[in-house]
């Protein structure tokens, strides 16, 4: 018994060691694994500032994207307004330039219409001069000869420019 009880120590004894040998070794396994899981923890809490660093990046990126978004729609209408602008201002200045033609034409007609009046009156009083200078030469011949002189005839067109309602 006492051999059974010896070797059952003895066992006992072995399995202690055993479990010893086996507790140091898993031990040191265990100290090495919670040193590298802090060590992977500490990784991690850096992934994870670094993850919320670049959120915040994009968070911003995007707001400079919205504003910058914004302001372009806001220069598409104030270049919409301009661009409108002109067009109207440029359907005002043909509009005035079709208006200045018209009275350019007008002040033409006008002028050539005033030129051929004029004409036609010169004819007359070149008509009613050659009438009064010949009843003049015929009823006092004398007074006829002192005035031929100053009347300035050569500033008179001459009777073959007969004006066209004369000659139909």
């Amino acid at each position: 018994m006492m051999e059974v009880i010896g070797m059952n120590a003895l066992m006992v004894g072995a399995i202690l060691l055993a479990g010893v040998v086996l507790g140091l070794l898993l031990g040191r396994r265990t100290s090495a694994a919670r040193a590298r899981a802090r060590q992977l923890e500490g990784e991690l809490e850096e992934l994870r500032e670094e993850h919320e660093r670049a959120q915040a990046e994009i968070r911003a990126g995007r707001e400079e994207l919205e504003q910058a978004q914004a302001e372009i729609r806001a220069g598409r209408d104030e270049l919409e307004r301009a661009q409108a602008e002109i067009r109207a201002g440029r359907e005002e200045l043909e509009r005035t330039r079709e208006g200045f033609e018209s009275y350019r034409g007008k002040v033409s007609d006008h002028f050539v219409g005033t030129s051929e009046r004029l004409r036609e009156l010169t004819f007359q009083y070149r008509a009613i001069y050659n009438h009064l200078a010949e009843g003049a030469g015929e009823l006092c011949p004398e007074g006829f000869q002192k005035l031929e002189g100053g009347l300035g005839l050569d500033a008179l067109p001459e009777e073959s420019e007969t004006p066209e309602s004369e000659s139909n």
